[in-house]
């Protein structure tokens, strides 16, 4: 077995190890991944915490869309407003990682996602998850520049199987 500190590894076994929600911890019971590389993973736990439950959109998003990025991992009363740019079937450096059905987007104005919000929530205008950030071209989030790109997994090419999860 991996020792915990090495990093998730989830199809071991998820024994032992927790999300977090409001703040609190919640001890995971299973976590199912998406079919066909989508980027997208379902954490069954044993409690729901109290909060406002999000909404999963059944749109499919398109360029020129706009999406908020939810709260970021270092301010959490900070949005990002994005637009989506283009729809690429595969995003991959060829080497290690392969996702399907990504949307490329950019901010508008300053600033854009950071390290800490991968598998985070993108929001329509119906505030619904219409996808959730895969990765981005800043860590540091400290940029001040404008219309840095983002990938995200669109919520519509994996609903039904979602709906089949829960």
């Amino acid at each position: 077995m991996i020792p915990k500190k090495c990093g998730f590894y989830p199809y071991l076994s998820v024994k032992g190890y927790s999300v977090r929600a409001l703040g609190e911890p919640i001890s995971l019971e299973k976590v199912t991944f998406s079919p066909g590389n989508h980027d997208i993973a379902i954490f069954s736990i044993a409690n729901a915490p109290d909060g406002e439950v999000i909404k999963l959109s059944n749109s499919k998003i398109g360029p020129g869309d706009l999406l908020t990025m939810g709260r970021s991992r270092t301010n959490s009363n900070s949005n990002s407003i994005l637009v989506v740019e283009e729809e690429m079937p595969i995003l991959t450096n060829g080497i290690s990682f392969r996702i399907e059905g990504v949307r490329r987007t950019t901010t508008i104005g300053k600033g854009t996602t950071c390290r800490g919000d991968s598998e985070g929530p993108l929001l329509d205008q119906n505030n619904q998850i219409v996808a959730i950030h895969s990765a981005g071209t800043q860590a540091d989030c400290q940029s001040n520049d404008f219309g840095l790109a983002a990938y995200h997994s669109q919520i519509s090419e994996v609903r039904m199987w979602i709906d089949a999860q829960i």
